[in-house]
């Protein structure tokens, strides 16, 4: 064992001890991460886990996002239960214990809520789904500053302990005391407070939160800055049909997105929600003056077309573009090549 690897145990006058772990410095710390041609070939990397595949990767952070009154405590809780027995809509996935952490909703509300999508339908509530209510909590932000907060740090140990594999936080704004459009700090949030510490737990961790005007209006889900977007590893959205409420995974960092889940039913009698068939891929019209730029410069025989000439051509700013771009995509409208440098109308794309 290296000296860094050393641990000092110091027994102090009353016959207690101290245990001291020698601090790493920054250059240390770098070099432990840094591998080279031969380690990297002569190891295989770990297989990839998922939770619920596809849509729960383990030990990464997730969300679901949709307007308010659009289910997602409902379609929280079931995909809880769901991790917790081993199946979510009839198909196996990882069985895991589960942590339901709430500020937004009475412990009686959810309570209530958990009781209908189990009892009420000849259930039993599943060992191992566990309710965390904050009702006495002044503080529930995870962070201060650029740090784990003392409540974030109590939440990961909590979960430690119970051996939780999935921590569902409802809703995002009570957890993160920031500013949603500032990258800095939704940055500083996601990947250098919360991510290292879900992984030290050994949990993943589901967020809700709402969209943004424009999130909503584009189907995206999107919340806040790109970098809000940018930093979870999966996004649900729920947006509501005539159908019902449709889930769609609108982005994956390990899967393929911009695919439809299920839709969740309202069922009178249990006064709670059912899980449908996931609805067809949609196909909407362009949307908004940048994407309805970009649909009409595309050739209209479905011809592929480089997209740095299209944005060239509209002298379009490249966020801009690429928000468009996505947006899209997302709506059916158009294909991009394997190489992602050119574009073209999708065969089945509204005219």
């Amino acid at each position: 064992m290296s000296t860094a690897d050393s641990i000092v145990v110091t027994i102090t006058d009353d016959d207690d001890f101290v245990v001291e772990r020698p601090q790493l410095t920054l250059d240390d710390q770098l070099d432990g991460e840094c591998y080279d041609a031969r380690w990297l070939s002569d190891n295989t990397p770990e297989p990839r886990e998922w939770l619920i595949k596809p849509i729960l990767p383990a030990e990464e952070l997730c969300a679901i996002s949709g307007a308010p009154g659009s289910g997602k405590t409902y379609l929280a809780i079931m995909l809880g239960l769901a991790a917790v027995r081993g199946q979510f809509n009839g198909m196996p996935c990882k069985k895991a214990k589960v942590m339901y952490v709430t500020r937004e909703e009475s412990r009686a509300e959810i309570h209530r809520r958990i009781k209908i999508q189990t009892e009420g339908r000849g259930e039993s509530i599943p060992d191992g789904f566990y309710l965390q209510t904050l009702e006495q909590q002044t503080h529930t932000w995870l962070h201060k500053d650029d740090s784990l907060s003392m409540f974030g740090e109590a939440i990961f140990a909590q979960a430690e302990r119970r051996g939780v594999e999935l921590l569902i936080f409802e809703m995002l704004p009570d957890f993160f005391g920031g500013s949603e459009i500032d990258r800095q700090q939704v940055n500083s949030f996601f990947k250098g407070v919360v991510a290292p510490r879900a992984k030290r737990a050994g949990c993943a961790c589901l967020f809700l939160m709402h969209p943004s005007v424009a999130g909503l209006a584009e189907g995206s889900g999107r919340s806040g800055s790109t970098a809000n977007f940018g930093s979870l590893r999966s996004v649900l959205f729920q947006r509501q049909t005539d159908a019902g409420i449709a889930v769609k995974l609108v982005k994956s960092n390990y899967a393929q997105h911009s695919q439809e889940i299920c839709t969740l039913v309202w069922n009178d009698v249990l006064r709670g929600f059912d899980i449908g068939e996931a609805l067809p891929p949609e196909a909407k019209k362009p949307q908004g003056g940048n994407q309805s730029q970009i649909f009409d410069a595309l050739p209209e025989d479905g011809g592929w077309i480089s997209q740095q000439k299209v944005r060239g051509d509209l002298g379009m700013k490249s966020d801009r573009f690429n928000d468009a771009r996505q947006g899209l995509i997302r709506r059916g409208c158009i294909e991009v090549s394997r190489d992602g440098k050119q574009f073209r109308r999708a065969t089945n794309a509204p005219e």
